[in-house]
């Protein structure tokens, strides 16, 4: 699984591992766990959300905070 997900976003950046890359989960937990395994992979430029979509001990959440959000189809 997470070589797997290591490939898509390297699929994604094109390959360029110092692009930008920003994760978000529910509460931070596996969004922190995957952006340390990007790391480990060669990736610089990770941006994590700590407090995640619904709100964690970081804070309050994005959805809580008001930030767009775009539903997926």
């Amino acid at each position: 699984l997470d070589r797997d997900f290591i490939d898509q976003v390297s699929a994604q950046v094109g390959g360029d591992h110092a692009k930008p890359v920003a994760l978000i989960c529910a509460r931070g937990v596996r969004s922190r766990k995957m952006g340390q395994r990007l790391l480990e992979a060669g990736f610089t430029n990770i941006i994590d959300v700590p407090e995640g979509m619904l709100g964690s001990g970081a804070g309050a959440g994005w959805i809580k905070r008001g930030l767009p959000t775009v539903p997926y189809n």
